[in-house]
C-alpha cells in the first residue's frame, strides 16, 4: 500500500464494512478537505485503462494507491484522484488482478504474448460540489459502451452516518404522447407544472392514484423538463425528513426538487405521535425558510385525500395536484391501435396493464413509450 500525501486519520483505513468498503476512507476525506457535503456519483460499467491517464493529463493528483497482492495475485487494487472540488475512487477486488500499466512502466502481456485488454473492471465514484467539475471529470471515463443520457436525479442517502446525494443515469423517456397515454388535458398541465418548475417556486405538488396509472412513468418524464436537481427519496429514506441533521443538510441544495414517492407516511394528518415530518414539510415549503430555500416537494400517495394533513393542502403551500386514474375503453382501445396491438378492451384499464401484456410484452417491449 502507497500514499502519495501523508494521509492519516479519517483517510486510513476503517473497515471494510463500511458502506464503500475501501480501504481509502472517501467520503470523510472530502469532507475534511473541502468543509462540505459533497454529492456522489458512480460507475459501474468496465473502463478504459486510458481513463487513468486522461485523468493525469487534465491537472488530477493522485492522492492514494493501495495494492495488496499475495504470491501468485493481487486481490484489491484502488486510486483516489483529486481534482478541483472533486475527489474520485476507482477500485476493483478480485482474485488474479493484473497489475496495471497506468501503475507499472513496463508492459504487460498475458502467457501467449498477446497485449492485454485495455479494459478494466473498475468501479468508480466521484464525489463532487460543482456539476461542471463532474462533467469535466466524466468526459476522462472511456467505457464499453455509449453513454447515456445523464439525468439531473440524485438519490438521498447515508454514507458513514452522514446525509448524501448519490446520482444515477437513469432511463428517461425521450418522449410521451401525453394525450393518448394521460387524457386531453394532461399536456396542459406539464406545462403548468413546468412553468412552476422555471420561477423556481417552492411549494408542494401532489400525485395520487392506484399503482399502474401512470405517476412514476410522468414524473420521470418530468424531470426531463428541468434543470433542478431532482432528490428522491423512497418511501423508507423519506423518514430521514424527521432527522434533525435533514434541515442543515438541504440548505446546501436550494432550488432542488424534493420527490418522496409512497408518501403516506410523512404526509398523513399529524395524531398524538406526530414523528416531526409534517412539520418539515411546512417549514420547507412556505414560510421564510421556504423563500430562501426556493424547494419544491412532489409526493405521491395512494390513501384518501382528507386522510392528508389539512396544514399541506393549504391555499398558497398546495401548488399543483392531480389525481391518476384508469382510462376508459375508448382510451385504452386508441392506445392498443397506436402500438399495433389487435386487443380490445370494454373495461376501463390501467397504462401498466395495457403494455405490459403478456401476449405483447417482449413485443413492446422496445418501442413502448410508458414503461412501469
Amino acid at each position: 500500500m502507497s500514499e502519495e500525501k501523508n494521509i492519516s486519520n479519517p483517510y486510513g483505513r476503517k473497515s471494510h464494512s463500511s458502506d464503500y468498503g475501501t480501504y481509502f476512507n472517501l467520503f470523510y476525506s472530502y469532507v475534511d478537505r473541502h468543509s462540505t457535503q459533497p454529492s456522489v456519483y458512480e460507475y459501474h460499467l468496465p473502463i478504459k485503462v486510458s481513463t487513468f491517464e486522461k485523468l493525469e493529463k487534465m491537472g488530477a493528483k493522485r492522492v492514494f494507491l493501495c495494492e495488496l497482492e499475495g504470491k501468485n495475485e493481487v486481490n484489491q487494487t484502488e486510486v483516489c484522484y483529486e481534482y478541483e472540488d472533486s475527489m474520485i475512487l476507482l477500485y476493483r477486488k478480485e482474485s488474479l488482478l493484473r497489475r496495471l500499466d497506468y501503475i507499472h512502466d513496463e508492459e504487460e502481456k498475458s502467457e501467449d504474448g498477446e497485449e492485454e485488454k485495455d479494459f478494466a473492471t473498475y468501479k468508480g465514484r466521484i464525489l463532487y460540489s460543482s456539476s461542471s467539475t463532474l462533467d469535466l471529470v466524466k468526459k476522462c471515463f472511456e467505457t464499453e459502451s455509449d453513454p447515456k443520457k445523464h439525468s439531473n436525479v440524485y438519490l438521498l442517502c447515508t454514507m458513514d452516518g452522514m446525509l448524501a446525494l448519490q446520482r444515477f443515469d437513469i432511463k428517461l423517456p425521450k418522449s410521451i404522447d401525453l394525450e393518448l397515454n394521460y387524457g386531453k388535458d394532461s399536456a396542459e398541465k406539464l406545462e403548468k407544472i413546468t412553468e412552476l418548475m422555471a420561477r423556481n417556486k417552492n411549494g408542494l405538488v401532489l400525485f395520487s392514484g392506484d399503482p399502474g396509472t401512470g405517476k412514476s412513468t410522468f414524473i420521470k418524464y418530468l424531470t426531463t423538463k428541468t434543470d433542478r436537481k431532482v432528490i428522491y427519496l423512497s418511501s423508507s429514506a423519506a423518514e430521514q425528513l424527521t432527522n434533525p441533521d435533514f434541515l442543515s443538510f438541504i440548505m446546501s441544495h436550494r432550488n432542488c426538487i424534493l420527490l418522496l414517492e409512497d408518501a403516506e407516511k410523512v404526509i398523513r394528518s399529524r395524531g398524538s405521535n406526530d414523528s416531526g415530518a409534517v412539520s418539515n414539510i411546512l417549514n420547507i415549503t412556505d414560510g421564510i425558510l421556504g423563500d430562501c430555500l426556493n424547494i419544491m416537494i412532489i409526493a405521491t400517495f395512494n390513501i384518501e385525500r382528507e386522510n392528508i394533513d389539512s396544514a399541506l393542502v393549504r391555499k398558497g403551500r398546495l401548488l399543483f395536484e392531480h389525481c391518476f386514474k384508469a382510462l376508459s375503453a375508448e382510451e385504452c382501445n386508441e392506445i392498443f391501435k397506436s402500438i399495433g396491438s389487435e386487443r380490445t378492451t370494454d373495461v376501463p384499464m390501467t397504462l401498466a396493464d395495457i403494455y405490459n401484456d403478456e401476449e405483447n410484452f417482449h413485443k413492446e417491449e422496445e418501442t413502448r413509450k410508458v414503461g412501469f
